[in-house]
């Protein structure tokens, strides 16, 4: 994160120790830096990634708050890691533009001013400066006659966020295995269980022991 666009030194001092927590607690990030008051599993979800886990599936019903949980995953990723990228899929754009898009923004407007100014917004993408094309969220459908939604995605820090998992038949994921396996990258699935087939529900049955699973 360039912090050089604050002048004052003494801001600049506060927001370099802010920085340096939030590279490590994600829950400073979330609760101290937007002052969110989290759900004790999205909590636990954000402490097991910040002690290494790479993948995690979270079912649950409707409204119990796991979009806000990877809205705010994926940003704090975007913000503070160097060559990242997060891809955001669901089957529909529809239902990013219904759910994630307008999350991810409404947080991005908590944020202090000197890291919301660090981020540029466009209907499909979120880019961090100065180096956008190696810094981004990228906001894209997954169906199984456009699979590779979740192919061919390489960086240091790669993130992807997959919203009505349950939805997205085996095809996309399959076109994606090489980025998700990819060292440094995460991967989180969100749905509702509306499904007893594919990657989604195997991620909470026969394939429980390579994810951290989440029933809400």
């Amino acid at each position: 994160m360039d912090l050089r666009i604050i002048t004052d030194p003494e801001l600049r001092a506060a927001a370099e120790q802010v920085v340096r927590r939030c590279i490590v607690d994600r829950l400073f990030f979330a609760t101290e830096v937007l002052g969110i008051k989290l759900e004790e599993w999205q909590a636990d979800m954000l402490r097991d990634l910040d002690a290494g886990e790479t993948k995690i599936s979270v079912a649950s019903a409707i409204g119990v708050g796991k979009t806000m949980a990877v809205s705010v995953t994926g940003l704090h990723f975007l913000l503070f890691r160097d060559d990242v990228k997060v891809i955001v899929t669901s089957p529909s754009f529809n239902q990013l533009t219904d759910g994630i898009i307008p999350e991810v923004k409404k947080w991005i407007a908590r944020l202090p001013w000197w890291m919301r100014d660090q981020l540029e917004m466009t209907s499909e993408r979120i880019t961090r400066l100065p180096e956008t094309a190696n810094n981004f969220m990228s906001f894209r459908t997954a169906r199984k006659e456009t699979p590779e939604a979740l192919q061919g995605i390489h960086a240091t820090h790669v993130m992807l966020l997959v919203d009505e998992a349950s939805g997205v038949h085996d095809t996309v994921f399959e076109a994606g295995q090489g980025t998700m396996s990819t060292a440094g990258s995460v991967a989180i699935l969100i749905s509702n269980p509306t499904r007893v087939t594919g990657l989604f529900y195997r991620t909470h049955r026969k394939l429980k022991g390579l994810w951290k699973t989440y029933k809400v």
